[in-house]
């Protein structure tokens, strides 16, 4: 960071210079700063989230160029607090393929899984009710009939999905939307819980006894979410 009244440097010799003389005066960007800080406060390990395991290992280069010691990169753990138990999901589905999910796209797939059944019923129905059109094949002059009716067909297969679809979501509605609502609360906005909550969203009156229990009872894996449960 440069201040306001040091102009700036007009060659390599004149940044190495104000370098050496000020160097409280410049700052490493997001590359340099690992680099910066193990120079400075040398440490042997560093736990890192996932973007910052990402561009951690890819500086061994620059660490060895540098002749800093590298630390060893630990992936930390991740946890998500729930409140109270979670609704049932579908077979097919965990919760940790829930927290992956946007909002629209969670939706649709519980009443796709909750109404799997009837909706292959449905395209089965159709299926079987399909007129035999392979045989127009059999006239030069038909096949360009058949194909315009084979791609109808495959359109209206899609429309009788859809529609399919919607039953399911109309039928399992109160199921589905008590799992679009458990998610929102357990991580507003869509957004990670340290984006949105603290440890005093979660224990209002008591957070030290809260975060007591939560070492003693979470043991946190690296690289892996937990799912804790505190009612």
């Amino acid at each position: 960071m440069r201040s306001a009244a040091t102009p700036s440097p007009k060659s390599w010799d004149d940044f190495l210079t104000a370098a050496y003389l000020h160097p409280d005066r410049l700052s490493p960007n997001v590359l340099l700063r690992p680099i910066y800080q193990e120079w400075l406060l040398p440490s042997l390990a560093y736990v890192a989230g996932p973007a910052e395991v990402a561009y951690w290992l890819e500086l061994r280069p620059v660490f060895e160029a540098f002749g800093v010691p590298m630390p060893v990169v630990y992936p930390r753990g991740h946890l998500r607090v729930l409140q109270a138990p979670p609704p049932a999901l579908p077979e097919g589905l965990s919760w940790e393929g829930v927290w992956q999910l946007s909002q629209n796209r969670l939706g649709t797939l519980l009443a796709e899984l909750w109404g799997h059944h009837e909706i292959q019923a449905l395209l089965a129905w159709a299926e079987a009710h399909r007129p035999p059109v392979e045989s127009l094949s059999e006239k030069p002059f038909l096949r360009s009939a058949q194909r315009n009716f084979l791609r109808f067909w495959e359109g209206w297969k899609q429309q009788l999905r859809r529609a399919g679809l919607r039953a399911a979501y109309a039928r399992y509605r109160p199921a589905i939307e008590a799992v679009l609502h458990y998610r929102i609360s357990v991580e507003p906005e869509g957004r990670l819980q340290e984006r949105s909550l603290n440890v005093h969203a979660f224990a209002p009156h008591d957070p030290v006894s809260w975060v007591q229990r939560l070492l003693r009872e979470v043991a946190f894996q690296p690289g892996q979410w937990t799912l804790w449960q505190t009612a």
